[in-house]
């Protein structure tokens, strides 16, 4: 897997880790970030690339800040198990 690969990989998981830390729903989070819940999941999922202002509503929506700290601990061994889960669900 390429470094920006990855890169944008642990930022999906991390999305969603942090916004179910936060106990938010797609539809809630995507509010926060004022975007519709598709384009939330459209990035969560890896289907779409967030622009930098998109990344900073979602770290904003997500009480963190748009830098590496949202997505520091965790390894891709953490990456690959959750990604997994998400081509199943």
């Amino acid at each position: 897997m390429a470094n920006d690969e990855r890169r944008w990989c642990c930022m999906r998981i991390a999305m969603r880790r942090r916004r179910e830390e936060l106990g938010l729903t797609q539809v809630e989070a995507a509010a926060r970030a004022g975007m519709k819940r598709q384009n939330w999941s459209h990035i969560e999922r890896g289907r779409r690339e967030p622009s930098l202002s998109q990344m900073k509503a979602i770290a904003n929506a997500l009480e963190t800040e748009p830098t590496i700290e949202l997505f520091e601990n965790y390894s891709f061994d953490d990456v690959e198990g959750d990604e997994a889960i998400a081509k199943t669900s």
